[in-house]
């Protein structure tokens, strides 16, 4: 037999920190109950919101095997709220690597993805009825979710293991300091902070959960408590100033998937955040790209005139004045002109807005000619996180000044003003020179933005 050397030593106080975090991960749920009937059918989707049927309903249960590479399935089922469920929080709960449209009773109550497994029952139980009845749209891409969220590996794949639906009710303390361990954890494990402050927040965590009885799940308020008081009260560590944070999910047209998918992608991205809104009313979303509300507003209308009143609220945001967020290497000058006109111009019909922002935070390159189109297309902003593949993005304004953005920091460049600069002759001789133009000719872009305003 061959011989194994086996080391043996203590647990770090972050291993055993990260020990406990898993433990509560585990128990967030006091209880649930499986719904058992439920049924399924496949289909392919051909076109926008237009499905090929390759199956009848057949039942669904835990254990079966669904989906099919870049397939669509709709499930259908009825429950029962059980009487020990009557009065509380309710939750529906499915684990799916797919990405889910939920209704119950007939209304969007959210959405099911790698990244979340559960939506607030409450809102959608019919007064003096204990019944509910769910429907389900699915889609499961042929390439498989990526690594970011270690839950969803294990499920993942072209067809997975049915896991069960279940009516569940959540420990509210527990969820809480879930929430509080996830995001200090993150920092705490984070070389983009100050080590002295990863440091503290690992010991003071450490000193919070040596509060919690594990077995009986006493001490969670107690924990809660002294983060609150030990962690976001201190100020040992605090910066001048604040920071905004507003949410938003970069939303590839076609990716892993084809465009006819976004239809669908699209709609469930926009309802889990109107649903965060619901339940958390300071919470604030940036959604970009005038075609996917286009979309929203012809498949989803019932979801588009509830998100109208939500950006009518403040706390939906539309943002980025192109129609949806271009390449900006390869298309003309034209091309580029028309994304602004189209997507201006939308969102001046539909919301009474103009942008004041291009939003390309995941373009690889950009333009010299985007400062003087983005100006005459009403837009003062250029936002960007991609740099890192760029040496940097520089561009010229009417006094000469330069505006760079280094390399490897995301950035918004403010105030991109008054173009007219040549940019093709700065580059050769790093001298701004303006671009002269006929007497009463407007520029191009310039027409176009008096059209879409007309």
């Amino acid at each position: 037999m061959a011989f194994v050397e086996v080391i043996r030593r203590s647990m770090r106080p972050e291993e055993w920190t990260d020990l406990r975090y898993s433990w509560i991960k585990r128990s967030l749920i006091k209880t649930k109950y499986e719904i058992t009937d439920l049924k399924i059918r496949d289909a392919f989707q051909t076109g926008e919101n237009e499905y090929t049927y390759t199956s009848d309903y057949r039942p669904l249960r835990t254990g079966d095997m669904y989906f099919s590479p870049d397939g669509t399935v709709f499930i259908q089922g009825h429950a029962l709220i059980p009487e020990e469920l009557k009065g509380k929080e309710i939750w529906f709960t499915l684990h799916t690597a797919a990405e889910m449209i939920v209704k119950i009773n007939g209304r969007y109550a959210g959405g099911i993805d790698p990244n979340r497994d559960r939506i607030l029952v409450n809102p959608w139980l019919d007064e003096n009825s204990s019944e509910l009845f769910i429907e389900i749209e699915g889609y499961n891409r042929s390439k498989p979710d990526d690594e970011r969220n270690p839950d969803a590996i294990a499920s993942r794949g072209c067809r997975q293991i049915f896991e069960g639906a279940y009516l569940a009710e959540i420990s509210q303390p527990l969820l809480s300091l879930f929430y509080d361990l996830t995001i200090l954890l993150d920092i705490a494990k984070s070389s983009h902070f100050d080590e002295d402050y990863r440091v503290f927040l690992n010991r003071e965590l450490n000193h919070a959960l040596n509060l919690v009885d594990f077995d009986t799940w006493e001490g969670v308020e107690t924990a809660l408590s002294y983060i609150e008081t030990h962690i976001y009260q201190n100020t040992d560590f605090c910066s001048s100033g604040n920071v905004a944070l507003v949410g938003h999910s970069h939303l590839d047209i076609a990716y892993y998937w084809r465009r006819i998918h976004v239809v669908h992608k699209n709609a469930r991205t926009i309802l889990i955040q109107m649903r965060l809104m619901d339940q958390y009313p300071d919470f604030k979303y940036a959604h970009t790209q005038p075609y996917t509300y286009e979309l929203l507003a012809e498949y989803y209308p019932e979801l588009f005139k509830e998100l109208k009143e939500k950006i009518h609220s403040g706390q939906f945001e539309p943002v980025g004045a192109m129609y949806v967020e271009p390449d900006c290497n390869i298309p003309a000058a034209e091309s580029l002109i028309r994304q602004c006109l189209y997507g201006q111009l939308y969102y001046r019909e539909a919301f009474g807005i103009t942008a004041d922002n291009a939003w390309l935070p995941d373009v690889f390159g950009n333009s010299w000619i985007l400062p003087q189109i983005l100006k005459k297309s009403g837009v003062d902003y250029f936002v960007s996180n991609k740099m890192s593949t760029q040496t940097a993005f520089r561009t010229t304004i009417s006094c000469g000044r330069e505006l760079t953005a280094p390399a490897s920091m995301p950035v918004c460049l403010p105030h991109i003003l008054l173009p007219g600069i040549c940019p093709a002759r700065f580059r050769k001789t790093g001298m701004p020179t303006r671009i002269r133009k006929p007497e009463g000719r407007l520029y191009p872009c310039s027409a176009m933005e008096t059209a879409a305003a007309a």
